[in-house]
Parts: C-alpha cells; sequence; structure tokens
C-alpha cells in the first residue's frame, strides 16, 4: 500500500530558487529511524548547494491500520498485518527555477535506456528513449544525464554543462547540480515494503511483538515471570524464544512436542490479551512516556512490530507487569508518599512484583515494594536480591524522590542496604 501524500507549496524569499514545498506522508513507525537520517543526509547535500534543507515533523499521535504487503511479485502473495503507522510532515526544495523556466526532469542514460524522472505531474513519455541530445549546443553525444527545462511555452533538453550558458545570469550559479539534487532526492523509507522480517526466517534475530507477547502470556499465567538469576537457561525471555523458534534439530522438535503436550498452547484468550496490551503500550502517548525511558523502550517495540532476541526480556516484563495490574484486588490500602526527599531511614516491606531489562551497562532490576499501610516503595539498582514476589524484608535507604505513577504515590529510594528478612 502507498503512503498517502498530498503537498503545499509556497515559494521562498530571493535569493533561493527553490519552491519549497511541505509534503504529507503516512509511514510505518518502524521506518521512521531511517526516514530521520535520510533527512539529515539530504540537508547536508542541500545546504552544501545553497539550497534549503529539509525538515521533519510528526503529526498527532501513532495509530494501528491494516496494511497489505506484496511478499511474493511473481505468484502475487500479499501478506496482511495490522501495523503502527504515523503522520509525517517533510518540508525542503521541490523544484528549481530560474529566470521563468523550471527544471521538470532528469534523463539519466545508459547502455539498456534511459532512466526519466519528472516533477509530479510531469509528462516524461516523450523521454524515454531520448538519446544524449542538447538543444543549446546542438551536439548529440554519450552523455551521463540531461536535464529537461521548461518556461510553460517551450521544453528544452539541456547537457548539465549547457545549462549555464543557455540560461544567461546563471553563471554564478551553479544551477544544474541544484536541479539534479533536487530532481533525485529521495526518502526510500517512506515506502512500504515488505522487508521479509515480518514472518521471520529460522535465521532471523527477530519475532513479531504480538507473538512474543502471546507466547509469554501463556506461559507467565502458568508459571509466572522467571527471571534469568532464578533460572539462567529457562527464564520466561528464553523460553518464549524456544517456544516461537524451536530450531530445526530432532532434540529441540522433541522438546517443543513436550510442552504442548504439557498444556503449553497459545490460545485465543492468550491472543486477546496480547492485542489489549499490544494496543495499551503502543498507544501510550508523548507526554506519557517520557519522563519513563522504560515505558518509552516499550513503547517503541510495540510501535515497530517486531522484537528483537536481545529485547524480547523488555517486552515480557513490561508484559507481566500489565498482567500483575489486571490482578490488583480493588481493596488495597491507597499507597501515600512516606517520609521526606534525602531522609535515611528503615523500610519493611513485601516485595510485590520485579521489572528487569537488559541496557548498555547489564540488567537494571526496579523492586515494588509495599509496606504494612500499603505504600509503595520503589528501588532502582542493577543488584539481583534472589528473592521472589511475596518475600518480606527490611533494608536501609535514602528517598530519592518522591512520584505519581498513573495515579498511585510512590517513594522512590537509593542506597539500599538490606538489613534482614522480616
Amino acid at each position: 500500500m502507498s503512503p498517502m501524500m498530498n503537498a503545499v507549496e509556497m515559494t521562498p524569499p530571493s535569493p533561493s530558487f527553490a519552491t519549497v514545498t511541505t509534503r504529507a506522508y503516512t509511514v510505518l513507525v518502524r521506518n521512521i529511524p531511517a526516514i530521520e537520517a535520510q533527512v539529515v543526509e539530504n540537508t547536508k547535500r542541500a545546504k552544501k548547494l545553497g539550497l534549503p534543507g529539509y525538515t521533519f515533523t510528526k503529526v498527532g499521535e501513532a495509530r494501528q491500520e491494516l496494511r497489505t504487503f506484496l511478499v511474493n511479485k511473481g505468484e502475487r502473495e500479499t501478506l496482511e498485518r495490522i501495523m503502527w503507522v504515523q503522520d509525517i510532515e517533510i518540508q525542503g526544495p521541490a523544484r528549481i527555477q530560474f529566470d521563468g523556466w523550471t527544471f521538470v526532469g532528469i534523463i539519466e542514460h545508459g547502455r539498456e535506456g534511459n532512466l526519466v524522472k519528472g516533477l509530479e505531474g510531469a509528462d516524461m513519455s516523450a523521454y524515454t528513449f531520448a538519446k544524449g541530445s542538447c538543444d543549446h549546443c546542438q551536439h548529440n553525444r554519450a552523455r551521463a544525464k540531461t536535464l529537461i527545462a521548461s518556461n510553460g511555452d517551450k521544453t528544452v533538453q539541456l547537457g548539465t554543462a549547457c545549462v549555464k550558458h543557455y540560461l544567461r545570469g546563471s553563471q554564478n550559479f551553479n544551477i544544474a547540480a541544484m536541479a539534479e539534487f533536487v530532481l533525485n532526492a529521495e526518502f526510500p523509507a517512506i515506502k512500504d515494503e515488505y522487508d521479509g522480517e515480518f514472518e521471520g526466517g529460522s535465521g532471523s534475530d527477530y519475532f513479531t511483538v504480538r507473538d512474543a507477547m502471546a507466547a509469554g502470556i501463556m506461559f507467565m499465567l502458568r508459571e509466572g515471570y522467571k527471571s534469568k538469576s532464578e533460572n539462567p537457561a529457562q527464564d520466561t525471555k528464553e523460553r518464549v524464544m524456544f517456544y516461537l523458534r524451536p530450531g530445526k534439530s530432532p532434540e529441540a522438535r522433541a522438546r517443543r512436542d513436550a510442552l504442548v503436550r504439557e498444556g503449553f498452547s497459545i490460545t485465543d484468550a492468550h491472543w486477546a490479551m496480547a492485542d489489549e496490551i499490544e494496543a495499551y503500550f503502543g498507544g501510550l502517548t508523548d507526554a506519557e512516556v517520557t519522563w519513563d525511558s522504560f515505558l518509552n523502550n516499550v513503547r517503541t517495540i510495540v510501535r515497530t512490530g517486531d522484537v528483537s532476541a536481545r529485547n524480547i526480556s523488555i517486552l515480557v516484563g513490561a508484559v507481566w507487569g500489565r498482567i500483575k495490574a489486571q490482578y490488583v484486588p480493588a481493596d488495597k490500602p491507597v499507597s501515600q508518599h512516606v517520609g521526606a526527599v534525602k531522609e535515611r531511614r528503615t523500610f519493611t516491606v513485601k516485595l510485590e512484583r520485579v521489572f528487569e531489562f537488559d541496557g548498555l551497562y547489564g540488567v537494571t532490576r526496579f523492586y515494588l515494594f509495599r509496606d504494612v499501610e500499603g505504600n509503595v516503595i520503589k528501588w532502582k539498582t542493577g543488584t539481583d536480591l534472589k528473592i521472589e514476589v511475596g518475600t518480606e524484608l527490611s533494608f536501609v535507604g535514602t528517598i530519592s524522590a518522591h512520584v505519581d505513577y498513573k495515579g498511585v504515590a510512590q517513594t522512590e529510594v537509593q542506597r539500599c542496604k538490606v538489613v534482614q528478612p522480616s
């Protein structure tokens, strides 16, 4: 499916020869980093030529849409998938004009034929088989490229070296290079093309977010969340990856079949929960994730649509937190902030949940405790406490902040030391 596009034009003040256009697209969220990189690269090239650069703007929030991809052009096989998309606008030079002339197209001449590119709406069919001739010097020779210019009444084909001679007064400006750049400027990542990652081959390092979520839900509803410290070979992340892609060896297949016989099968209820959780995280607004890097990482993964093997631990940790939140008793005491910021004190608490994710500096863990008054205490650390949910303990820590997360008061602590299990 092609991205939607419209254009609104405005002409910048002299001495620029470029008409600046704002084009609107609807693109896959997974393609945005590549588009931004292409905007930066094209801006560098434009400014070297004295042209205005390109700007990239997101419009509104991301949303989900059903997209159809052509996965086998020969057999016309298609793949339908709900993807996260984002409306964007790209503003930049769209056409070059000088003294009433507009460069409407470029021809790249080759042994196997011509590559012809033109402005939107320009009819370039007459130049499909054009030779490398020039209407200025009247020479027909083996040129690599020629430019097509029009003043409304007349259209001419010019060699790039002849442009400054044909357009009198342009000798001090590299008009030909400007025109060539603008006519060739592209943002390939805007296109919604199937890249083979959606289904993931046996050698792929990626899994679909929906598959990983559903498998994680299946395991965690049965056995809870297993961290790597508890069982390095069979933590939830490893179990999810093995279940989805067990490998081709007879031993691996036998282990996978054994899991199915034990009742580990993804059901419609698992898929439904995965869809709900995916929509929840993907639908978080910029304001909701600005202050929370973990939530931002989860949203980015969900909107991308695919998750790498390395980042599955982030995804299943987030899913586990969402599962736990759905089973919080309604009569649980209301949490209040404890103590004063910078106060060092002893906390006697019970562990309610643990989130952990891999970062550049190793595994980071969020321990969420609740004291006897029902107050939530949050400790972020790289230390593995090696305790299970429900463990009671006492520790000494310094209160670093009082925050509110989705309406729940939390007391954040740091520089903690466990005194003893309660």
